[in-house]
């Protein structure tokens, strides 16, 4: 799924006409499409388990807002971390590897 940001609503709406998406005030929201006609964006809503459908509708773009970088930092660190903890464990076979060859030779 492409979507051009991760909001999260602010107010509930209930809709009131054809192709519009319910939210209640927290739901997370996948903006997939945002018009420069009007203020209704395309959205899908994230679903709170995994048996449930994650629907998509229009909704109004100001009962929402663009959810801040926290995820995208925890993320980003979270990344970071395992990566040095790979990179480090690599370095540490790369060196043993390297004294091994060199006791063998020396």
């Amino acid at each position: 799924m492409v979507f051009l940001g991760v909001y999260r609503a602010v107010y509930d709406y209930v809709p009131a006409g054809e192709g519009e998406l319910a939210i209640n005030e927290g739901d997370l929201l996948f903006v997939l499409e945002k018009s420069t006609e009007d203020d209704w964006w395309k959205a899908k809503k994230k679903a709170s388990s995994e048996h449930e459908d994650e629907p998509e509708g229009l909704i109004p773009n100001n009962y929402i807002e663009e959810v801040r970088s926290t995820i995208h930092w925890t993320a980003n660190c979270r990344h970071a971390v395992e990566a040095a903890k790979r990179c480090s464990f690599i370095c540490i076979l790369h060196r043993a590897s390297n004294d091994h060859e060199m006791g063998q030779s020396g």
